[in-house]
């Protein structure tokens, strides 16, 4: 993990309502605040344990009830900063979006930063 991706995860622990609100707006409003918000990064490692890398420890797992949804969905939060465009990126956050709903079989939204 470079030195530019630490701090988001920092931010998200601290701060995921006011990062929502900031900066995926349309998400912050749609999640039903009154309910509680679980962390679950711990579940990372075991959803890539022989591909964790570097960059997924700053990867943040949450779940949340929406508000216009019946069940919690869980959505992951990638932060990565690049210097330049990786090739394999598409099918990295597809393979994340996968392994979720493949360990817990509930809605998935996997939002990149």
């Amino acid at each position: 993990m470079t030195e530019y991706d630490l701090p988001w995860k920092e931010v998200l622990d601290a701060y995921l309502k006011d990062f929502l609100e900031l900066c995926l707006p349309e998400v912050h409003a749609g999640i039903d605040w009154n309910s509680p918000i679980e962390n679950h990064e711990q579940e990372l490692p075991h959803l890539f344990p022989k591909s964790l890398t570097a960059g997924r420890v700053a990867d943040k797992l949450f779940r949340a009830k929406f508000l216009r949804s019946e069940q919690p969905t869980w959505f992951m939060i990638h932060t990565e900063v690049q210097v330049a465009r990786q090739a394999d990126f598409a099918q990295r956050m597809f393979t994340c979006y996968y392994r979720i709903l493949d360990r817990f079989e509930e809605p998935v939204v996997v939002l990149v930063l």
